[in-house]
């Protein structure tokens, strides 16, 4: 009877069991970590540094990216699920910006911005490892970097969608002109950088330019048609192949022409 009452009946219950952080915390230097995270430490501490313990702080969090970078691109399609726990420790900011930076990009030049802008653990930990051409303590290099991390290395990685926080996607969702032309910074940063020549003049184009149906140029089209993997992620257990919406096309930029 009590071995009935302990088996997991549902999926729900079998992510619980697997997937609760049993220690460390959210709000601790020392990383919350589940009993799946332990499974995986047992299968493959021996492909790791012998230096390497999950009791020290450090070596804990190396274990963590270890396992992001090493182990979650072989999950694709599906996302490497984290504990909440775990990903709110990924997630806290831990580098703040906000004095430093006080503009956004836009079509015209910078324009003032007051939002938070902040890396996270994670987004701090992967500037450091691959990303320290961006200079993250200016505004273009900021919003690069921040471009760079939601666009390609979390698709590189196949990290789970909320490694990309909401707070630096709502800065990305920004309109770069105004909430009549379906431009984010985002989409401008993005497409200065990997397609310079389609950007020269695009401070005098018209709004009908700037329209999906544009023969030239669209910005909206040139996010579909390239980084539409970011446009889906996965949600639940696992078992479900990456098509639920994520954010980095803003509303009001795809209502604009009826997406």
């Amino acid at each position: 009877m009590e071995s009935e009452i302990l088996r997991p009946s549902r999926t729900d219950d079998l992510e619980a069991i697997l997937y609760r952080s049993v220690d460390g915390g959210k709000v601790s230097e020392v990383a919350p970590l589940s009993a799946f995270m332990y499974h995986l430490w047992e299968q493959h501490r021996r492909r790791l540094p012998s230096s390497l313990s999950l009791k020290d702080p450090c070596g804990r969090a190396q274990f963590i990216y270890w396992c992001l970078e090493s182990l979650g691109p072989m999950r694709r399609p599906y996302e490497f699920l984290l504990s909440e726990d775990l990903i709110e420790w990924l997630n806290a900011p831990v580098l703040d910006l906000t004095t430093e930076i006080g503009t956004r990009p836009s079509l015209h030049g910078e324009r003032p911005c007051y939002g938070r802008k902040y890396l996270s653990r994670y987004m701090l930990y992967a500037w450091k490892r691959h990303a320290q051409r961006y200079d993250v303590f200016q505004s273009s290099g900021f919003f690069s970097f921040a471009t760079w991390y939601a666009l390609h290395l979390s698709h590189e990685l196949n990290l789970p969608r909320r490694l990309v926080p909401d707070g630096i996607i709502e800065l990305l969702n920004r309109p770069a002109v105004s909430r009549t032309i379906p431009m984010s910074v985002c989409m401008l940063v993005n497409g200065r950088a990997h397609w310079p020549e389609g950007y020269l003049d695009l401070g005098d184009a018209s709004r009908e330019r700037l329209s999906p149906g544009a023969s030239r140029f669209s910005p909206i089209s040139s996010m579909l048609a390239t980084y539409g993997f970011c446009l889906r992620t996965l949600s639940s257990f696992g078992f479900r192949s990456r098509f639920t919406t994520f954010p980095l096309l803003p509303l009001w930029s795809m209502s604009q022409y009826g997406y």
